[in-house]
């Protein structure tokens, strides 16, 4: 069995205004010998001081 392309989205809320999201991408299911493909896509930490405001 061979996933083309699967792809997993972590998420962590440190508390009500920080979290951490993260997009893990892994291609063709295994990353050895030159042989498919594992990347971090994106990843954030994100700041909400206010409702209206956020970093």
């Amino acid at each position: 069995m061979d996933f083309h392309r699967f792809v997993l989205f972590f998420s962590h809320s440190f508390t009500e205004k920080w979290s951490f999201k993260a997009e893990l991408e892994i291609e063709h299911n295994f990353v050895s010998g030159g042989n498919g493909e594992g990347e971090l896509e994106q990843a954030y930490i994100s700041y909400l001081p206010y409702d209206y405001l956020g970093f």
